[in-house]
Formats: structure tokens, sequence, C-alpha cells
């Protein structure tokens, strides 16, 4: 990432952790499937040959990786020998974070009121999604410091490459057009910088954002040094991925550590399953930042503005945990399905 747009300062020691993990399990070998399209919307299937370090996500599962009251991330010794105690409902504030919302796509209007054109911004929900949950580990004041000119590592030609002025004052737009356009972790190799498969065009069933790169971007900017391995882990789709499981990402992350994670969803599979304000299906990222146990429901941000969904408004909205996980689990693993928590 250029040192022009370096917004967010290093909060996390994790040499004591990268040690550890390396004396425990070896890389994984697993390797991405094919990449087989998505579903209309910002998810694109994993990196081929990208791989989880299941030394962190042994960690995580036996509860030993969390995130400290002053922002630091802490290994534990051993696996706590009493269950964690959790309320029955916890949401994170959403003052700021509620208001965040992607950049309008094809015709918009910039931060300084200049008309721009760019279909590509319809696509930036793995931004958005990360945007917000950057905010929970750093003062916030890097979502309202930036304000540039911001335009797309590659050019594509006209509709494809516009050079808006964004800032960040009340609705994110400058820490969404970071992530999508200049962020890219320095272990990485991606063939351009943003969490964007910039080197597909926008017609492509395979633009858009990586799950993956969400997981190295979410610890490659909480951890110091920086590592792409940190308090992020992806979970696939698939039958591993229930509402139980959830339910635990949502107590162990919110409210334990009191940060979000990230979900790829399918927006609309019935008139009784559907994201709030959604009537159609795409394959879309949003942020959990909340649950309640009692009334079965997680509360989401969904940074797509109000002409992005059907009905708006963009922000803060609850839905059931099992409609969420069915939302999750409708796009396979193999197309980039699961969640980063």
């Amino acid at each position: 990432m250029s040192e022009k747009f370096r917004h967010l300062a290093a909060v996390v020691s994790l040499a004591a952790v990268a040690a550890l993990a390396a004396s425990m399990l070896p890389l994984s070998t697993t390797q991405a499937a094919s990449p087989v399209g998505s579903g209309g919307g910002g998810v694109a299937p994993m990196d081929p040959g990208w791989k989880e370090n299941p030394a962190y996500q042994q960690l995580k599962l036996q509860k030993r990786l969390v995130r400290t009251a002053d922002g630091q991330v802490e290994i534990l010794a051993q696996a706590p020998s009493i269950a964690p105690m959790y309320a029955s409902s916890y949401v994170l504030n959403t003052q700021l974070t509620g208001s965040i919302t992607e950049p309008k796509g094809q015709y918009g209007t910039d931060d300084a009121q200049n008309g721009y054109y760019d279909w590509n911004y319809w696509k930036f929900c793995g931004p958005g999604a990360t945007t917000v949950a950057l905010y929970y580990w750093l003062n916030s004041n890097w979502i309202t410091d930036q304000a540039n000119n911001y335009h797309e590592p590659v050019n594509r030609g006209s509709g494809y490459y516009a050079n808006p002025y964004f800032t960040s004052a009340s609705n994110g737009h400058a820490g969404i057009m970071i992530m999508a356009e200049y962020e890219r972790p320095a272990t990485d190799s991606w063939p351009y910088t943003g969490l964007m498969t910039w080197q597909y065009t926008y017609s492509d069933g395979n633009f858009g954002t990586p799950i993956n790169r969400i997981h190295d971007a979410l610890n490659w900017e909480t951890t110091s040094p920086q590592s792409t391995s940190g308090f992020y882990l992806v979970q696939p789709s698939g039958s591993s991925l229930t509402r139980s499981f959830l339910q635990t990402a949502a107590h162990d992350d919110i409210g334990n550590s009191h940060v979000p994670f990230v979900v790829a969803v399918n927006t609309y599979l019935s008139s009784s399953e559907h994201l709030p304000q959604w009537t159609h299906s795409i394959w879309h990222y949003v942020t959990v930042i909340g649950y309640n146990d009692t009334s079965s429901t997680f509360t989401i941000i969904d940074t797509c503005g109000a002409s992005c969904s059907d009905k708006g408004p963009y922000g803060v909205n609850t839905i059931s945990q099992q409609t969420l996980t069915d939302l999750i689990n409708a796009i396979p693993a193999s197309s980039g399905g699961g969640i980063v928590w």
C-alpha cells in the first residue's frame, strides 16, 4: 500500500503470536478451487493457492486468540478452563459506522459535488464491509481524515476509470476507496493494488472481492509487525458453518473482543429469507456488529447505498440468525462463500 495513503496506525504487537504459530502446525496446502464466477454482486472466488494458517485457526477455535480492551491482540497461554460467559445480546456502537456507505455506482456525485461516471463502484461491498470492520480496531479518525482524488489501478476506459474526490467526513467514502483501489499487504502478490480483482473486467463474473483478501487486509492493518495472519480467519460456507457456529463467532468476536466479522451472502433466497431491504438476488458482503440470542437475531451493517439495494436505507438492520446462516451458505465455498471472523 502506498505510503501516501498509509491511514491505519499499527496497534497490535504480534511478534509472540507469530513465533508461537511458526512453531505449531505447517501452513495448509489446501488450494482454492478453480474460480466459477460470482452471482452478480461483489463476491469473487478466493485467489487460487491462498492458504489459511492452521496454527491461528487452532488458536481461535481454542478461544486463545482475543482482543484486549486496549486494542491489542493477545494469545492466551492456554485455553480457558471455564467457558466464557456472554451477555444474551450485545451490539457494537454504530454512531459512525451506521452511516458508512459505498460511493454510488455508474453516475454519481463525489464529495466535492462534482459528477462522475464509474460502473465499478456497484461492486464495492467488500471494501465497504472491510472499512466498517476496521473502524472498531483503531481510532475512528482514520475514516474522517482522508481527502483525495481516487482512481482504479488499471484504466479500463470511460465508465470504468473515474478520478472523483472523496472524503470520509460522514460516509467513509475515502476508507472504502483506499480498500478498493490501494490496499495490498506487502506479502501478497495480487496483480493490482486494492481488494478488488482488477485483473478482470466489470462484466466478468470473477470481478469483485475474494474473501481471502478481506482476511489479509483486516489482519495486515491490525497487526504490528504487520502480518496477514492474526485475529481473523476464514470459515468457508458449507455444512460446518451452522447457526451455532455463527452464534459462537458472534459471542467470541462481538461479545468478548468487541469487534465485528464480515460475511458473504446471497441477498435474496425467497420472500421469507433475504437481507433487509433486498428483493433480488446478488452475492454481497455485510458486516455483523451485534447479536441477540433472545430474539434469535443478528445486527448487520450493509454499506450498499440507497440506489444499490431495492428499498433502502443502507446501514444498520437486524436479521434472523437462521436466515443469515442460510444466506451465507447459499454461496458455495468454491465461489467464495463464507465468513471472516
